[in-house]
């Protein structure tokens, strides 16, 4: 999140000034990304609320059309979603030779980035949300690895995959988390990287190369929509406020001396 060019960014600007181009897009709440001078971004074309999940690529200096993938949804009809959720949620991930989407009925794909044709498709739970928030992850990519967590109500997973191929590397089960939105970053230590994820209550710190789940940090919040932050060793995390873990404990806590006994979890 850190810009790393000398040109200073615009202060002002609209669909007039300090705009370079623009192009017309579907239904989308998900975000342009720039690799090797090329945007990629999706969206959800066709009779409401879309029946063509599209792929766009771009020249990053121009706005020329590279590439247009468009893909059928097909099949039982989408789950509900909420107003303010779109179908094409997810930030595609790209680097020079590829550019890595999600979408909720195809699951993880990496599609070249010069052409948009399939390199690997990997197919993933239709994930369930109880109050139909519909998805919103995004995959993540780090050197040739490709993370991706999905904390649904039915099917929580993270995943690590080889970029290259698509192959499972690891996978951690997170039945332990419910309806969460935060999304994998790297943490460098002096061991190496850790991958770190919020979730239920907690933010979990994975091994790099294995998965094993390292070690875990009270959130006091049940569902995790932000993503932490790390610099120089530290972790930052976010929540919009003390949640419903906290409104239970401070319930059960009768005598409100700060703990919960055995009984007053009973009664």
């Amino acid at each position: 999140g850190i810009s790393q060019g000398d040109h200073p960014l615009p202060t002002k600007f609209s669909l007039t000034e300090n705009l370079a181009w623009s192009v017309e897009l579907g239904d989308s709440i998900a975000s342009p990304v720039v690799a090797d001078g090329r945007v990629f971004t999706t969206a959800m074309e066709g009779e409401l609320p879309g029946n063509k999940f599209i792929v766009y690529g771009y020249d990053a200096a121009t706005g020329k059309e590279l590439w247009k993938r468009e893909m059928e949804v097909k099949g039982e009809p989408l789950r509900n979603v909420h107003d303010a959720n779109s179908y094409a949620s997810a930030t595609p991930a790209a680097d020079a030779e590829r550019v890595y989407v999600y979408f909720t009925r195809f699951g993880l794909m990496a599609l070249d980035a010069k052409t948009g044709d399939t390199l690997w498709h990997h197919q993933l739970p239709d994930p369930y949300f109880v109050f139909d928030w519909g998805p919103g992850m995004s995959p993540v990519l780090h050197a040739d690895r490709l993370f991706f967590c999905q904390d649904d109500d039915l099917f929580p997973a993270i995943y690590c995959l080889d970029k290259k191929t698509g192959r499972i590397v690891w996978k951690d089960d997170r039945s332990d988390m419910a309806c969460c939105y935060s999304h994998p970053v790297i943490c460098e230590t002096d061991n190496g990287p850790e991958v770190v994820v919020a979730g239920t209550g907690s933010l979990l710190g994975y091994d790099y190369n294995t998965g094993k789940r390292k070690w875990a940090a009270e959130l006091f919040c049940r569902n995790v929509k932000t993503t932490p932050v790390s610099l120089n060793g530290i972790l930052y995390a976010s929540v919009s406020s003390q949640g419903i873990s906290y409104q239970w404990r401070a319930t059960a806590d009768a005598n409100g001396d700060g703990k919960i006994t055995r009984e007053e979890i009973k009664t």
